[in-house]
């Protein structure tokens, strides 16, 4: 079975989990800071077009690999 995401989706997710969303380009990025630090734990991006696009399965597993998240 694929596990497919929509892009929105997986944004109100990594907002709400606390990640800090910027707009880079044709990038929205999504970086995560420890308490008191300033430079992110974790980081990754989506491309700015994808927002209302699904995401598959292969870059679910990439994206939850570099925010140290699972994919559901």
């Amino acid at each position: 079975m694929t596990d497919v995401r929509s892009g929105r989706v997986i944004d109100s997710v990594l907002v709400k989990k606390g990640f800090q969303r910027s707009l880079d380009g044709d990038h929205v990025r999504y970086r995560f800071y420890a308490s008191g630090s300033s430079d992110p734990v974790a980081r990754t991006k989506i491309s700015h077009g994808m927002s209302g696009h699904s995401i598959g399965n292969r870059l679910l597993s990439l994206m939850a690999r570099q925010l140290h998240l699972t994919k559901k």
